[in-house]
């Protein structure tokens, strides 16, 4: 979980065996009232089997700065990805 945010720049400020949170910074520069960055998101793990894990996404924009994105997809396929890699 924790690489899934990281690799889209996002800061973590909470990771337990169960769960991850963060954020992204907020970007300055660039264009005029567009500032990437500020979104939040978590990710919730629980162990349904031996060998299975539920994954839960929530992703979050503030309503202060403009130009941000929706995370739970990208996060989600990232997870996706590395465990298809340790396969």
């Amino acid at each position: 979980g924790v690489n899934a945010m990281a690799i889209h720049g996002f800061v973590i400020t909470q990771d337990t065996d169960t769960y991850v949170e963060g954020y992204r910074p907020i970007q300055w520069g660039g264009r005029p009232f567009c500032r990437p960055g500020g979104e939040r998101a978590a990710i919730w793990l629980e162990q349904t089997g031996p060998s299975r894990t539920r994954v839960a996404v929530h992703s979050e924009k503030t309503t202060f700065h403009m130009c941000q994105k929706e995370w739970t997809g990208p996060i989600l396929l990232e997870i996706r990805k590395t465990l298809e890699q340790s396969k």
